[in-house]
């Protein structure tokens, strides 16, 4: 396997995974959304998880530009 070949092949897997990980957490909002109601906790459960979020979404966007880099 030559190197762009690896690479493209990290990348893809990188993809792959960001994907899934936005998709399970979209599934994990709804559940709680509809577990919890329109209430004020659900507004503090959103504001608590923002800057994880941010972070993940900067640490996985760096990890893919490495990989396609």
């Amino acid at each position: 396997m030559t190197a762009t070949r690896a690479m493209a092949r990290a990348g893809m897997i990188v993809s792959g995974a960001f994907l899934i990980s936005r998709l399970l957490g979209w599934v994990r909002l709804v559940v709680i959304g509809n577990t919890v109601g329109a209430t004020a906790d659900l507004d503090a459960f959103y504001a608590a998880f923002r800057i994880p979020d941010l972070i993940f979404q900067l640490v996985a966007a760096g990890a893919l530009a490495l990989a396609c880099d």
